[in-house]
């Protein structure tokens, strides 16, 4: 059976879920996992190049667990500060290459705003992810998931409904969502 990882990539809280495929809205069934660390601005290189190599062993290891079979990340926002952007770039870089060379996946970047587009519809000009919170808690979400594995959920959402598996989409009217 597939398996969707989705990744939220960050230095001090990446966040992770395995989405099985036949899912079909039961949240329970649902694995998830936020890892990261905060490093000083003057952290020197060799403690930077450490922290990469645990957040990505926790990808790995939560990926072997549970039996990943496709992988997804949310695409890197290129608003971010330069030395932000280079860091980020760097952790996205490590990530995907241990999967595909220790496990044979190739992680598929997913641009946020189309992920959230199919729960939400039209996207608000403020507030994207205080509303995507919202609606998904409306659709049965756990209250105490965190943002960063909400991310990871809506970019995994996002590539099982490109391939006809179970997804939440758009609600109807006065409905609760419904399947993709």
């Amino acid at each position: 059976m597939r398996t969707f990882l989705g990744l939220d990539l960050s230095l001090n809280a990446t966040g992770m879920v395995a989405v099985p495929a036949d899912w079909n809205g039961e949240w329970h069934r649902i694995r998830r996992h936020t890892y990261g660390e905060d490093l000083t601005k003057d952290a020197p290189e060799p403690a930077r190049i450490g922290r990469l190599l645990r957040i990505s062993s926790e990808v790995l290891a939560f990926a072997r667990l549970h039996r990943v079979t496709d992988v997804v990340c949310e695409q890197y926002a290129f608003s971010a500060q330069a030395a932000q952007a280079r860091a980020l770039g760097e952790l996205g870089g490590v990530v995907k290459v241990r999967l595909s060379l220790e496990l044979g996946l190739n992680a598929q970047p997913v641009p946020p705003a189309s992920a959230r587009k199919l729960l939400l519809g039209k996207l608000p000009t403020r507030g994207v992810k205080e509303a995507t919170h919202e609606e998904l808690v409306r659709m049965g979400m756990p209250i105490q998931w965190g943002l960063d594995e909400m991310d990871a959920f809506v970019v995994a959402n996002w590539a099982m409904a490109a391939v006809g598996c179970y997804a939440l989409a758009v609600k109807p009217l006065g409905g609760k969502g419904r399947a993709a």
